[in-house]
C-alpha cells in the first residue's frame, strides 16, 4: 500500500472512530463481512484499485461501517 493510500485509509478510519489516536481507533473495528470480486474491479476507501477481496468493517462504539476495505489477489 502506498503512503498516500495508507494516509487516506487512516483518515477514513479516524473520522469514523470514537478515538482520535490511530493506535486506539484501529482497536474499535471488527471485520463483519467479506465479498469476492473475481474480476478484481473493487476500489478501496483508500483509493487502492483492482481489489478482489472486499471487506466491511464495523465500529460498534461509533455505529459506523466502512466498505470496501480490500486486498488484491496475491
Amino acid at each position: 500500500m502506498s503512503s498516500h493510500n495508507f494516509e487516506t485509509l487512516r483518515s477514513a478510519v479516524l473520522a469514523a472512530s470514537v478515538s482520535r489516536r490511530w493506535s486506539h481507533a484501529v482497536e474499535e473495528w471488527q471485520v463483519v463481512g467479506v465479498e469476492e470480486d473475481p474480476r478484481g474491479t473493487g476500489i478501496c476507501v483508500c483509493g487502492k484499485t483492482n481489489l478482489v477481496y472486499l471487506y466491511t468493517i464495523h465500529n460498534e462504539h461509533a455505529q459506523a461501517s466502512l466498505f470496501p476495505i480490500g486486498t488484491a489477489k496475491p
